[in-house]
């Protein structure tokens, strides 16, 4: 049983860690996805953002992004500068807990979410202090609060948030027409379906993975010299058991394919072990993100990282356990 630790370790940190990547980012994809009610999405196509030009040529419900910092300590805010209406009708999750969305319309309202109202220590119906990206500060009206689970941003602003952010670029523009947008390829602009849109931050995961699969084949490859190890050590503790063997009348052929029987056993039992160590805590990751988003969220295994692992643990055992057995074969048994 301890030739399985090993293989237990490495494929469960496999499952374990490439599981709770996949799962977590697309976690976020469900919940943006299961937030937004709309036909399609435009998003940029090769360049940072949407300009305004092309925001004007999609014709729906933009967003754009911004930060504002709160009190005394600048404590950054992420927000966004929205059209209320069409922001209300495609974001049909948004749960209210005080104030009305409708009541976003002039440039000094603000609709804030639970913890931002806690940032800037305001009140509904009262005015908080806010300095916007170009380091000029005002006082907004707080005309609605938002339950932080529904709460895409943690404050919304009227599109005016564009005077105190010229540089900033529109993130999406959800359309919620039946009617194609019709965009100019010179706008570096195209549609989408809502749930390709996903997060804005797609090549921030695609990085994130990256580094995953970087840190899960490094950390592989130490625990896949645990495993050489163990398995050259057990093999040559074998070599009296060989012996028996061949006296028995096996050949070294018949020899050979007991202990790649033997190392076979020994990886397929350390990979379902390793699964079931790591099973747990997936679910447990997945059951804490589907409470936290408020969506039911899938378990994502990848399987080919995880394959190739259990491949790679297979070919490591069979060359340490094989070849020393060959040799001894050949050198002490004659």
């Amino acid at each position: 049983m301890y030739c399985t630790a090993p293989v237990l370790a490495t494929i469960g940190f496999v499952v374990l860690i490439t599981g709770n990547t996949q799962t977590s980012a697309h976690s976020y994809t469900a919940r943006d996805a299961a937030a937004v009610r709309a036909e399609a999405a435009v998003v940029a196509d090769g360049t940072p953002g949407l300009s305004d030009a092309a925001v004007d040529a999609a014709d729906g419900s933009p967003i754009l992004p911004t930060t504002v910092y709160a009190g005394p300590t600048r404590t950054a805010i992420e927000g966004a500068g929205v059209e209320p209406r069409s922001f209300t009708a495609v974001h049909d999750r948004l749960t209210v807990v005080s104030g009305s969305l409708a009541a976003l319309r002039a440039p000094d309202t603000m609709a804030v979410s639970r913890s931002a109202l806690t940032s800037l220590d305001g009140r509904l119906g009262g005015t908080a202090e806010v300095t916007f990206e170009d380091g000029r500060t005002a006082r907004l009206r707080i005309v609605a609060v938002l339950a932080d689970t529904s709460a895409p941003y943690g404050v919304l602003l009227t599109r005016a948030a564009r005077a105190h952010d010229p540089s900033a670029l529109t993130d999406v523009v959800y359309r919620t027409g039946s009617v194609r947008a019709d965009l100019p390829e010179d706008l570096g602009a195209r549609e989408i379906t809502v749930a390709h849109a996903g997060r804005a931050d797609a090549e921030e995961d695609h990085l994130v993975w990256v580094f995953t699969l970087l840190l899960v084949g490094m950390s592989a490859g130490c625990t896949g010299i645990a495993v050489g190890n163990t398995l050259l050590m057990a093999t040559a503790d074998r070599v009296p058991d060989f012996r028996v063997l061949r006296l028995s009348g096996a050949t070294d052929r018949q020899v050979l394919w007991t202990v790649a029987g033997e190392t076979t056993i020994v990886v397929a039992l350390g990979t379902v072990l390793g699964g079931l160590v790591a099973l747990p805590s997936l679910l447990g990751i997945r059951a804490g993100l589907s409470a936290s988003l408020g969506v039911p969220v899938d378990l994502v295994i990848p399987w080919t990282p995880v394959l190739a692992a259990v491949a790679g643990t297979y070919t490591l055992a069979l060359a340490a356990s094989l070849l020393p057995a060959r040799a001894a074969l050949r050198r002490r048994l004659g």
